[in-house]
């Protein structure tokens, strides 16, 4: 059973969930949360409430990243009642997989310049809630979360974020002006230079385009 992580037999990965040794049973459970989630749903949220706290934080955390509704209500449990030295790792977690809760978490962490990291779990998080949280970013006083900010609204072509991005233009670095004009290239498809006075005056005569979801054009792709 060491190589439990080569077997895709899914009886016999659901007989080494029973194996006496640990280190099997939470291979068995990772390969497990890997098959599609009408398979692998049903047999591994009843584990969620297993007696042994390594084999439910495991599940909980292989479910959550499957989105799995009973995980996340588990790992808002953990997160009251769990150890603080896993809390950490549960929250980010969440973040990246589309949950608000973990927004809140991260936009509360990274006000100490230690954690401006942490706003990197956020950029799978599609969520509006997400969103609003980089253009909150934009607004940091610490130079890494105004660039990931700035990037990550790019990234997601966010039209809502256009005069934001334009403010951005007056920020001191100019590495972050330059990639504040590249977001704006990403979303709009126009050309300009990093300087706010040209994007102002171009979102002055385009703004009633991208404030009406159906005469905005189309995303650059």
């Amino acid at each position: 059973m060491s190589q439990i992580h080569h077997i895709t037999n899914l009886d016999v990965l659901k007989e080494a969930m029973n194996e006496p040794e640990m280190k099997v049973r939470l291979k068995a459970i990772g390969a497990i949360s890997s098959y599609k989630p009408e398979i692998a749903f049903p047999i591994l949220e009843p584990l969620l409430e297993d007696s042994d706290p390594e084999i439910s934080r495991t599940t909980t955390m292989r479910l959550l990243k499957r989105k799995n509704e009973l995980a996340y209500e588990k790992a808002l449990k953990l997160l009251e009642d769990g150890i603080d030295d896993e809390k950490e790792n549960i929250a980010l977690t969440i973040a990246s997989n589309g949950y608000d809760y973990g927004v809140d978490y991260i936009m509360d962490k990274i006000k100490n310049p230690k954690n401006a990291w942490m706003l990197t779990y956020l950029q799978k998080n599609e969520s509006q809630k997400a969103t609003m949280a980089f253009v909150e970013g934009l607004h940091s006083p610490f130079l890494f979360v105004r660039a990931r900010s700035t990037y990550a609204l790019g990234a997601r072509r966010s039209k809502m974020a256009i005069p934001h991005l334009i403010e951005t233009m007056k920020d001191e670095y100019p590495n972050v002006r330059r990639m504040a004009a590249q977001a704006l290239f990403k979303i709009t498809g126009v050309i300009l230079p990093p300087e706010s006075e040209k994007w102002r005056q171009w979102w002055d005569e385009n703004k009633s385009k991208y404030e009406n979801p159906e005469e905005a054009p189309s995303k650059v792709q």
